[in-house]
């Protein structure tokens, strides 16, 4: 078994190896700490599984999880945070982790995670704690689903309008910062709703009730 720890704290990394070797044999570990380590391990060993700080310096982990997952889509992936907000979890899971677990966890909760994820043939299962699993289920309707995957159709320009509103500048303003007509602004503006914003919602209702998640999901796509 090959286990890649991407993390930036060397005797985090070592107390996580020595737990997985009380519970697993046969492991061959890969330590990194940057992007270009985790590339270069990525191509030349089938990872078996990564655990992936969120918290790393120089480079987020959610681009670490995309790029795990666009190298090699069967690396299992677990995310393992002292962030552990219920938003930050749903989008390691929207972007393609198979588990999460909060850095406060103690060691069975972290074997129990890493086991359950191993053994499960179904890679669409997400894996955490039944605290964080309950908030999962209940805290996000339909509607961010929809706009999680619509977003990803919009243009270049149509996702820089986006940003800029989601940061509550005003259309004025954005037209001066992209050097565009007021007019070509509130057309932007127009197309977004149309095709991402549920069909229940304005514009402003949409960002109001899910302002947290989206900056998420656009901070980090």
């Amino acid at each position: 078994m090959k286990v890649l720890i991407v993390e930036d704290h060397p005797l985090i990394r070592l107390s996580y190896k020595n737990i997985i070797k009380d519970y697993f044999e046969e492991v061959i570990f890969f330590e990194a700490d940057n992007i270009i380590d985790t590339s270069k391990y990525l191509e030349e060993y089938l990872i078996t599984f990564a655990i992936v700080d969120l918290n790393l310096k120089g480079i987020s982990g959610f681009n670490v999880i995309k790029h795990l997952k666009a190298k090699q889509p069967s690396c299992k992936i677990i995310v393992i945070s002292l962030y552990d907000e219920i938003e930050t979890v749903w989008l390691c899971k929207k972007l393609g982790a198979n588990g999460f677990i909060p850095k406060t966890s103690d060691e069975k909760m972290f074997v129990d995670v890493i086991k359950n994820v191993l053994y499960d043939s179904n890679n669409d299962v997400f894996i955490t704690t039944d605290y964080l699993n309950e908030k999962l289920l209940h805290l996000f309707s339909d509607d961010i689903d929809y706009f999680f995957e619509e977003f990803a159709t919009l243009t270049d320009k149509e996702k820089m309008v986006f940003k800029l509103k989601i940061h509550n500048y005003k259309n004025i303003d954005i037209s001066k910062i992209l050097d565009i007509k007021l007019k070509t602004v509130e057309n932007y503006i127009t197309r977004i709703s149309t095709k991402c914003i549920p069909k229940n919602y304005t514009f402003n209702q949409f960002l109001e009730k899910y302002q947290k998640s989206i900056n998420f999901i656009v901070s980090n796509e």
